[in-house]
């Protein structure tokens, strides 16, 4: 405890995934992380907004520090009908106060009269709502949870977090209201399970996958999608002639078309290779200790610009060297100690296979990075993200910036 006051602090969610987090998601994994951390530091009373989910409604009880508000989704008609709706009553009203979620219209029914010191945006919509700062005006915040890539109408949000300063720079050119206060938060993983990892038998843990002790397994962990470099990935171990150099891909594709073909195309490409090549599928966050246990390397192959690095905090926490693209806020995140970065360009490919293989034959090496990524891992903590998303809005509630 600080001394001052706990903080009121209304946290809404997307609206997309429900909180806690049973169905997965970045954003509200980490808005889960700021809920487990007040139940034992008490510096905010917490209130979250969510859609509703039974297996959420039942894990939130476990949370009694939050006030976790549920509202039901509503059927897509119903927010085709509220769309059109607002769209005439604007035509009609051109002062008026319309929202583009009915989420964000329920949820500002349910808290209007409400005290909070901040009503927080995780992600979602970023252009601000007049409604919302017709009530809480001066207390709105927005955190952005990825790189903006777009003209961004951010009006009424005074307070903006981003998750690195690459961001930030990009927030910065491509916002609309330049007098924003811009903060880096830089995110936080729960890093325990992943340290824990590091102490499990490597020998043991490759043998439950069907790995000999003399490969070296390198490991993606991530969504399969072109921009995060699989293909890539696949092309640099497929020059590799090694046959103990492995790869074990973790993920899986979304459910589009074009996310389908891209799946397939990956699993022909490694057709020839298929004894060195092994697709494990999505993994529950809960059950990624067992194959971070297995693995020798952690390989982020982003071809887009990251707005952070979180897979590369799980695997510094797993004591696992990193090597990853040069790009977006992954920087910020890893260190010249525990990572090899590579630069994007022609010979991406090559330089990749080129870094892996150096790494694969040098355990000495591998083992040094891994001990210092695991003591970086700790800047990246829950607690950490915690108490830096605190102090930075009691440096705003209470002292003014």
């Amino acid at each position: 405890m600080t001394g001052k006051r706990p903080l009121r602090v209304c946290l809404i969610s997307p609206g997309e995934l429900p909180v806690p987090a049973t169905k997965g998601g970045a954003i509200e994994t980490l808005i889960m992380s700021l809920v487990k951390c007040n139940e034992t530091e008490h510096r905010m009373k917490l209130t979250v907004a969510s859609v509703t989910d039974d297996e959420a409604e039942n894990l939130a009880a476990r949370y009694p520090g939050t006030e976790f508000r549920y509202f039901k989704r509503s059927a897509q008609i119903v927010e085709l009908v509220y769309h059109y709706w607002q769209a005439i009553w604007k035509r009609l009203f051109p002062s008026s106060h319309i929202m583009s979620s009915l989420f964000y219209h329920k949820v500002l029914e349910s808290i209007r009269g409400e005290k909070y010191d901040a009503v927080v945006f995780e992600g979602g919509e970023s252009y601000g709502f007049k409604a919302y700062d017709k009530v809480f005006h001066g207390r709105l915040w927005y955190h952005v949870h990825a790189n903006p890539t777009d003209f961004t109408n951010s009006a009424f949000f005074g307070n903006v977090m981003v998750l690195s300063g690459f961001v930030l720079n990009n927030w910065r050119k491509l916002c609309s209201d330049k007098q924003q206060n811009l903060f880096v938060l830089h995110n936080g993983v729960d890093i325990s399970s992943f340290e824990q990892s590091a102490q499990v038998s490597s020998t043991k843990a490759k043998q439950a996958f069907g790995y000999s002790p003399d490969d070296v397994v390198v490991m993606y962990c991530g969504r399969i999608s072109q921009e995060k470099g699989v293909r890539e990935l696949v092309q640099s171990v497929l020059l590799i002639t090694d046959p103990h150099i492995k790869l074990m891909v973790i993920g899986k594709p979304d459910s589009f078309d074009y996310s389908q073909r891209y799946w397939a195309q990956l699993k022909g490409m490694a057709e020839p290779a298929k004894s060195r090549i092994t697709f494990a599928g999505y993994v529950p966050n809960n059950q990624l200790g067992r194959y971070y246990a297995a693995a020798d390397i952690q390989v982020v192959p982003s071809q887009w610009e990251e707005g952070a690095g979180n897979v590369c905090i799980e695997g510094m926490a797993a004591a696992k060297p990193i090597i990853a693209s040069n790009c977006g806020g992954i920087p910020e995140y890893v260190d010249e100690e525990c990572a090899i970065l590579i630069n994007r360009g022609e010979d991406y490919v090559s330089n990749l296979a080129d870094a892996i293989e150096q790494l694969a034959h040098d355990s000495s090496r591998r083992y040094s990075m891994g001990e210092h990524g695991r003591k970086r891992a700790r800047l990246f903590s829950e607690k950490q993200y915690y108490h830096q998303y605190v102090d930075l809005m009691e440096k705003v509630v209470h002292n003014g910036v």
